[in-house]
């Protein structure tokens, strides 16, 4: 079925939205309102509190009302009270048994007791600048910013009302006491909601059109295959990744919207999501297919690195990508859908988004975000201690924030969670209890700021590489293509045996692939070193390029080159190992430990910091030791080939403490 095509609701709807209703749903909201005796839906008289704001009972809000008018015209409009509290009740259905509940989509006219249908606004607010005018029937006015008033101009019709809830003019923001009311209801203002506009802002020229055709375009290309090769976009007419049309799919997600604290929480819940730029919109279904697209066919990674050329990589700009990335806003695309998905399938959500859609929204400037998102990570451990690996596996900063151990939700994430999903503990299990339990038991200090967890502190980082922006296998110019990763050789090279007996060689390829194969729940494949070493070969012009390295019989034979990498199996292997390549190195470093061990590491680790082992963790993590002398912040999981079975743990020379994480 198509998506349905964008429009604000009316104030009969939108089409097929009381489809639905019949008498029993009209009986169900004539006793709800019959039951609210005393909670303000049975009182017809709203008191004032102001010249335009009405005082509002339990579980009501104002909905806008945009009196039609022509774009440039003034903004005229008036706010009706609504109720938020309904919903319907479970019930049996005839045909097949099942215990099904209609999802609600209005909310309750305070006035007539009917269903009232309504738009709910995702936006910005944008600069602070409270310029324009919005004139109510009884001639009062509030002022509103630029952006706001762009976005009322392209939902206003001009034959007649549409129903809109916008916080910036539905709640009173001269009056804390409205605020406190309506805050904690933005849950059930986006999930009452007919429909949810993403109001992303003015198109601003050609280049948001240019976008949509290039995702539209990418995706009718990409959507019947799996990972591609750039050499593969000329030949799928796609742009190639230094043209416009990538640099405006850039801009386009680089718009502020996708950087917003609350869009997780206000996507999760909204019931039909549109996305609008300007005149342009389309349905979310269709746009996040767009990206889900780039994401699968592996053209986000390519044009996604955006971080700033490493000290160790100025002299090789070959390997940085030449033009603007892809963007963060495609990401958190990706997230929502995941989670939007989770939500509407599975009893259990997405754990640390849910936590995000638990708290009430806060726009107070005295409260920070990490003010939030402490708040949220608490709420999740208060389920219990098996939420604290998927916390601290969600750190992913540049460098540590305070707390070092909470997450920082409001940037996408830049690289592939080594430890997060349950399914790695077939692979990992580093911090392995003797009861076989992997649980990281922990206790909260010095007002919850700093977490405490037992652990052992196994190493330091010697030796670290440069940030790996691009981690790719290629085996078209793999001397030019490769330089970036090939840089670690050096470091690997400099050793002359491994700690645990195996060849330089084996934990060298195994560290650059985390151990793992492409899926990410198996371990890595011995396939991987003949195809890792031929590539490695080939990008260094030497053979045999690193201590422990064998050449198999067929190779010997000049039976096994890269163009043997085309043909189906061996192509099967590198493709495997391409998607396990990327996902462990990207915007990860190699290092060497002290010790001696190879090691994947956050891109804001540095020589010094120490690899810790927390108990009943499936990965290590780099901490940093503070000025204190005793708490450590924490930096990042990371990989460490030789102790990810729990060799660490059963070290006998290194003492097991507590871990003071501030």
């Amino acid at each position: 079925m198509e998506p349905q095509k964008f429009q604000p609701a009316s104030v009969d709807g939108i089409p097929g939205c009381s489809a639905h209703i019949g008498l029993r749903e009209l009986a169900e909201i004539q006793d709800y309102v019959a039951h609210a005796k005393g909670t303000g839906i049975d009182n017809d008289e709203n008191v004032p509190n102001s010249a335009i704001y009405s005082r509002l009972g339990p579980n009501q809000i104002r909905v806008l009302e945009l009196l039609p008018g022509t774009f440039e015209a003034d903004l005229f409009g008036a706010l009706h009270a609504v109720d938020v509290g309904f919903q319907y009740q479970q019930r049996i259905d005839p045909k097949n048994g099942l215990l099904f509940q209609w999802k609600i989509n209005h909310a309750i006219s305070v006035a007539n007791k009917a269903p009232f249908w309504y738009t709910a606004l995702s936006y910005v607010w944008g600069p602070p600048d409270f310029e324009v005018k919005f004139t109510f029937p009884n001639g009062s006015s509030v002022l509103i910013t630029k952006s706001l008033t762009c976005g009322l101009r392209h939902l206003r019709s001009e034959v007649e009302s549409v129903f809109l809830w916008i916080d910036q003019i539905c709640i009173n923001q001269a009056d804390i006491k409205d605020k406190e009311q309506q805050i904690p209801l933005m849950g059930a203002v986006y999930g009452h909601a007919t429909n949810t506009v993403m109001w992303l802002g003015d198109e601003e020229g050609d280049g948001p059109a240019i976008a949509f055709d290039t995702l539209a375009l990418a995706h009718s290309r990409l959507q019947t295959l799996e990972e591609i090769a750039v050499a593969d976009l000329a030949r799928l007419d796609l742009p190639p990744l230094d043209s416009r049309e990538w640099r405006e799919v850039k801009l386009l997600f680089d718009r502020p919207w996708f950087q917003r604290l609350w869009v997780i929480q206000e996507a999760m819940l909204s019931n039909t999501l549109h996305v609008k730029v300007g005149k342009l919109s389309t349905a979310w279904e269709t746009f996040s297919h767009w990206c889900g697209s780039l994401q699968s066919s592996g053209i986000q990674s390519w044009i996604e690195a955006d971080s700033e050329p490493d000290a160790q990589m100025l002299d090789d700009q070959t390997a940085l990508v030449a033009v603007p990335s892809l963007p963060s806003g495609c990401t958190t695309v990706n997230r929502i859908d995941t989670s939007r998905s989770f939500n509407q399938t599975s009893p259990q959500r997405l754990p640390l988004l849910d936590c995000l859609v638990t708290i009430s929204p806060r726009y107070s400037d005295a409260v920070s975000a990490r003010e939030v998102y402490l708040e949220a990570c608490l709420q999740q451990l208060s389920r219990g201690p098996d939420w604290t690996q998927p916390i601290l596996c969600s750190v992913d900063h540049e460098t540590p924030l305070k707390p070092s151990w909470v997450p920082d939700w409001s940037k996408a994430r830049r690289t592939e969670s080594l430890g997060y999903s349950t399914m790695i503990r077939h692979v990992y299990q580093a911090g392995r209890l003797a009861s076989g339990t992997p649980i990281m038991d922990y206790r909260l200090e010095d007002e919850r700021n700093t977490m405490i967890l037992h652990g052992k502190l196994f190493d330091t980082i010697a030796s670290i590489g440069c940030i790996s922006t691009r981690p790719v296998l290629d085996i078209d110019a793999p001397t030019e293509k490769n330089r970036q990763w090939i840089s670690y050789i050096d470091m690997a090279r400099s050793r002359n045996e491994y700690p645990t007996g195996e060849t330089i060689w084996d934990a060298f390829w195994q560290t650059l692939v985390a151990g793992k194969d492409g899926s990410s729940t198996a371990k890595a494949p011995s396939d991987y070193s003949e195809v890792l070493g031929l590539i490695v070969d080939e990008s260094t012009g030497l053979f045999l390029t690193v201590p422990g390295q064998t050449c198999s019989p067929r190779r010997k034979k000049g039976f096994f080159t890269l163009d043997n990498l085309r043909s189906r199996k061996p192509r099967e292997t590198l493709e495997d190992a391409r998607k396990s390549f990327r996902a462990a190195l990207r915007n990860r470093r190699f290092a060497v430990t002290e010790r001696g061990y190879f090691a994947l590491v956050p891109r804001g680790a540095k020589a010094g910091d120490a690899v810790c082992v927390f108990e009943g963790g499936y990965v290590p993590f780099i901490v940093r030791l503070t000025g204190s002398g005793s708490d450590y912040e924490l930096v990042g999981e990371s990989y460490v080939h030789g102790i990810m079975q729990g060799q660490a743990m059963s070290m006998s020379d290194i003492s097991l403490v507590p871990i003071r994480l501030v």
